[in-house]
């Protein structure tokens, strides 16, 4: 049994043709849903690509089912071989496209989007996109404050689960009609009855939208119509035209429509045309279907889609903008379309083995190497994957990079950082008095609260917004912020009040009431901005490891965020030192390590928060205490750079050196959900 093509652009499996045969017309069919798929995704319709998604699983739950019917019936249809035709269809173009992605992340992004990028490498090539975006990072996903340049691929997970789960349900259905006597048809059929069903019962409940089993209905409704008997074909061309007709209608009400009903519609749309076009005769509507044009986008589907959505995101990062507008569609949708002839051409002239009906092998042993190759393939880019990760975080700077090599501050800090070498220490006695963090040029007063100023530069739709409040050792920490956000191009909003770290309460000076009135105020205006992250101090009072603390007060503001579903970034407040070491370093520049002070007293072994009893979930912290001290002292100079400003107020020079250290942890924080929210 082999393929063989037919006159009218259809494919035909040698030994059954009306079982297998795929006439031109449905590859048309498909060519129209992923060029839907592809123009209003990149277009920013996602409701109505969501339309176009439904109508390809269809298609392609019919035809797989269809395909491993046929090849049942021929006798070279195994659990095994099925596996290894629905990788060889996905992962070859898959990881061409993700080493793509890999190398523009390498050369043209910021090293702050590396980590994510690399996760989602690993991600797709396993066939879990979907799971990793809704299980550890929500914020990257789809339309997420972090949402990155692989985020679509959750679609090309999705579809890849549908395919192993079939073949094994196909299995399954096998074994069940050998040991009852059944036909294979109607095992399956039963089968996937079932798990239309229960798939559309759990759509219902409304899970997460990457949710494989919520879409499993609509890919299972292809393949129940795949078992259908022959007798159910339309005879006449009038109702197959008709019903061409009908369903294309049902699909452009559907991407018209805003109903709940869509997918349903969308749904039986689809199935309508699809059996037409599957059974019945040539007609005026089938034949315009199976234009070489419209075959063609049909045939380069998956690459199609792989290459738009990779040449969308890069273009929307590149560009620093939340969407494309309709010249930049252009140019996304013709770069995507070369792209995905150039990846057929090149797979239709690579060098191939004879092949068995199901197109997995000529035998066991050519379907289990291949199985093995494509194995090897995954775990190859897996591991080239991990070893740039690690690379990359044993890179000095690896998110954020220090401006200056001779001066590298806090980066010095980071594993892997070799000597320093001798310099002057920065900010010198003539700029220390400027030293302080920059604020923002554009600021407006509360209706709240008169003394709270809530301050930040202009940003066009920022993709998220990030929120500073606390006292001046907060605003000190703005240089090791400001960075991380503007790379992703965020907003960093500011509300800062000297003396009064964020809280319910005052902590300070207890008792201040315009403190806590300020705090009370600041936390309705973070709520009414909807951040999507707060930055704030994880503890207060680091003048002796015995009064260091994390107030009630503190903890009861991260709750009333965590009650709006707002993350925190709590970070650990800088030791305060018995001295100002500003007048030692001077004293002593070419040995400014005499300036230290033992650690022990000034640090606990662990942060304060570890004994303040049940904290909020939207909490991440960040202990910084490595990186201000060494295991045994605390110096005023780290990589040449000074790090107080005087006994308790670290420099800016030095805290926008710690960019590196902190962006890990503010990305971090940024995908964290509120459990419940």
């Amino acid at each position: 049994m082999s393929l063989r093509p037919r006159k009218d652009g259809a494919t035909v499996l040698a030994g059954d043709p009306e079982v297998a045969a795929v006439p031109g017309a449905l590859r048309g069919f498909g060519g129209i849903a992923v060029g839907l798929l592809v123009a209003l995704g990149v277009l920013g319709e996602e409701p109505r690509a969501a339309v176009a998604l439904d109508v390809l699983l269809v298609l392609a739950g019919f035809l797989v089912v269809r395909h491993g019917l046929a090849a049942v019936h021929g006798g070279s249809w195994s659990v095994g071989r099925g596996l290894t035709r629905a990788l060889r269809t996905l992962l070859p173009v898959t990881v061409v496209v993700l080493l793509a992605a890999a190398v523009a992340t390498a050369v043209s992004l910021p090293s702050s989007w590396w980590p994510q990028i690399q996760a989602d490498v690993v991600a797709s090539v396993l066939l879990v996109q979907n799971w990793h975006l809704a299980l550890f990072a929500p914020a990257t996903a789809p339309g997420g404050a972090l949402a990155g340049p692989l985020a679509y691929l959750w679609a090309l997970a999705v579809l890849g689960q549908l395919l192993l789960g079939v073949v094994l349900v196909l299995g399954l259905a096998v074994a069940l009609a050998g040991r009852l006597g059944r036909r294979v048809e109607t095992v399956l059929a039963v089968l996937l009855l079932v798990i239309t069903v229960a798939s559309g019962v759990w759509a219902t409940v409304g899970p997460a939208p990457l949710d494989t089993a919520a879409r499993a209905w609509v890919f299972a409704g292809g393949g129940l119509l795949a078992t259908a008997p022959g007798t159910w074909a339309l005879r006449s061309r009038p109702t197959v035209g008709l019903s061409t007709l009908v369903g294309l209608a049902g699909i452009a009400a559907a991407l018209l429509s805003s109903s709940p009903l869509v997918p349903i519609v969308a749904v039986l749309g689809a199935l309508t045309v699809v059996h037409a076009l599957a059974h019945g005769p040539a007609t005026a509507v089938s034949r315009l279907l199976g234009l070489l044009p419209l075959r063609t986008l049909g045939a380069v589907a998956l690459p199609l889609y792989l290459w738009a959505g990779l040449v969308l995101g890069f273009y929307l990062v590149w560009r620093g903008r939340p969407e494309v507008g309709l010249r930049g569609s252009a140019v996304v949708l013709g770069v995507a379309v070369v792209l995905a002839l150039v990846t057929r051409a090149v797979r239709r002239c690579a060098p191939r083995s004879r092949r068995g009906g199901d197109g997995s092998g000529g035998g066991g042993v050519g379907g289990v190497g291949r199985l093995r190759s494509m194995a090897a393939l995954v775990v190859t880019l897996v591991l080239a994957t991990g070893g740039w990760y690690v690379a990359s975080t044993l890179r000095p700077g690896a998110f954020v990079a220090a401006a200056d090599p001779a001066h590298p501050g806090a980066a010095a800090r980071l594993p892997g950082y070799g000597e320093v070498p001798a310099g002057p220490v920065l900010p010198g006695p003539e700029s220390r008095a400027a030293d302080w963090a920059p604020g923002a040029s554009r600021c407006r007063t509360s209706p709240l609260e008169a003394t709270l100023r809530i301050c930040g530069e202009p940003v066009a739709d920022p993709p998220f917004r990030v929120v500073a409040v606390g006292d001046s050792h907060v605003e000190q920490l703005l240089p090791a912020v400001r960075p991380i956000v503007d790379e992703r191009r965020g907003q960093l909003v500011t509300m800062l009040r000297g003396a009064c770290p964020f809280s319910t309460g005052s902590d300070t000076v207890p008792g201040d009431g315009e403190c806590a009135a300020w705090n009370r105020a600041a936390i309705s205006e973070i709520v009414a901005l909807r951040a999507d992250l707060v930055v704030t101090l994880g503890s207060r009072d680091g003048r002796s490891a015995l009064t260091e603390e994390t107030p009630a007060g503190f903890v009861e503001a991260w709750r009333e965020l965590e009650r709006a579903g707002i993350p925190v970034l709590a970070i650990r407040d800088n030791p305060r030192l018995p001295f100002s070491p500003t007048d030692c370093v001077d004293a002593q520049p070419t040995d400014p390590g005499v300036c230290a002070a033992p650690r022990a007293p000034l640090v606990a072994a662990s942060p304060p928060w570890t004994r303040s009893g049940p904290l909020p979930g939207n909490v991440v912290f960040l202990d910084l205490a490595d990186t201000y001290c060494t295991d045994t002292a605390c110096p005023a100079v780290v990589g040449n750079v000074l790090i107080y400003l005087d006994a308790n107020h670290v420099s800016a020079t030095f805290t926008g050196t710690a960019a590196p250290v902190v962006a890990p942890a503010l990305l971090r924080a940024m995908e964290h959900v509120t459990p419940g929210y």
